[in-house]
């Protein structure tokens, strides 16, 4: 699937994130930082998703995911090392959602890509998912 560059406000969506680890907490971070303010799902969580709770008020729910979580929200970002858990969000996501499949970028809808902000301007650095390691030195390069 290709998938075409564009700016996006999320400020008026619902967003989701299955996950507590790592990678929920990059994404969380990365949201935040835009005004966005998450749900995440997940039965745990890591520290810094904690103290990132506290400090924006996100919502946490504690427990599994389960597919009468997912018609609530327009965004949902799958961030789960959980295979059987990925799926079960790709098999019943609303046909009005847009999905951020963080263990497999081609089966979702969206992606995030690293972003250089100055001031109003912003460049979008992206691999499709495949390297991010790739656009973190792009993004490095740019930035000097």
């Amino acid at each position: 699937m290709t998938k075409i560059p564009m700016m996006v406000s999320l400020s008026n969506k619902k967003v989701v994130i299955i996950g507590g680890g790592q990678i929920s907490e990059r994404k969380t971070c990365r949201l935040v930082e835009y005004g966005i303010k998450p749900t995440l799902i997940s039965p745990s969580i890591t520290e810094g998703l904690r103290q990132m709770i506290q400090h924006y008020d996100l919502n946490w729910i504690k427990k599994e995911c389960s597919p009468s979580d997912l018609p609530y929200y327009d965004v949902i970002i799958i961030a789960t090392n959980c295979s059987s858990v990925n799926q079960m969000i790709l098999d019943h996501k609303p046909k009005h959602a847009w999905v951020n499949a963080t263990h497999h970028a081609s089966k979702g809808e969206i992606e995030f890509p690293i972003a250089l902000r100055r001031g109003k301007l912003q460049i979008a650095i992206s691999t499709g998912g495949s390297s991010p390691h790739t656009c973190e030195k792009n993004k490095s390069t740019a930035r000097a």
